[in-house]
């Protein structure tokens, strides 16, 4: 039971890099975009960015913790939902609205998906040496 509780403790810890990752690239996009106008007045585009961010650092979460106690069909499935909610945080406060993306971005999108599914095999591989 100890060593459950252990366990446990350790995935909850987990989680607190993933969300400290994504509310330092939602600022990180703000600051870059000359969006910040103040604390607390954001616009309603910018809010909803921070809530995709957050999600999007759950997601990873999830795929953080798959690599040793899931697939790497799973992991990689689970870092794309992030990646992708991520991306769609960016074009909300990059057109400064929930405005369809334009052809650009969605070759953006594919991109951010290639790295995404690379950088999880890679960390798959990195474990398995180990």
């Amino acid at each position: 039971m100890k060593v459950y509780a252990s366990s446990m403790t350790v995935k909850a810890w987990i989680l607190l890099p993933q969300m400290l990752i994504s509310m330092v690239s939602w600022i990180q996009l703000i600051l870059s975009m000359n969006r910040y106008r103040g604390m607390l007045r954001f616009s309603r585009a910018d809010v909803w960015a921070l809530l995709l961010f957050l999600h999007g650092g759950l997601v990873r979460w999830v795929a953080a913790l798959s690599l040793t106690g899931g697939t790497l069909r799973f992991q990689i499935l689970s870092a794309l939902v992030g990646a992708l909610l991520s991306w769609i945080s960016f074009v909300v406060v990059f057109n400064a609205g929930f405005i369809l993306p334009s052809h650009q971005q969605l070759w953006a999108l594919v991109m951010s998906l290639v790295i995404t599914a690379l950088w999880e095999v890679s960390n798959r591989l990195a474990l398995q040496l180990a």
